[in-house]
């Protein structure tokens, strides 16, 4: 993408946690993708994963 003079790129890293497999409320569900999102970030970034019980 272009702003002005400047190309910028932009990637995203997504974790996914799904109800009610991953957790029953928003907390749990949250802090479940969060991880999932941290970890994707420690290993290459720009991709999306699901949560898996017991998976670091």
């Amino acid at each position: 993408m272009h702003i002005g003079e400047h190309e910028c790129y932009i990637n995203s890293s997504i974790g996914i946690a799904i109800y009610p497999d991953n957790g029953t409320n928003s907390e749990t569900l949250l802090r479940h993708a969060d991880s999932r999102m941290y970890e994707i970030k420690r290993n290459g970034k720009g991709r999306f994963e699901f949560f898996e019980d017991g998976k670091r």
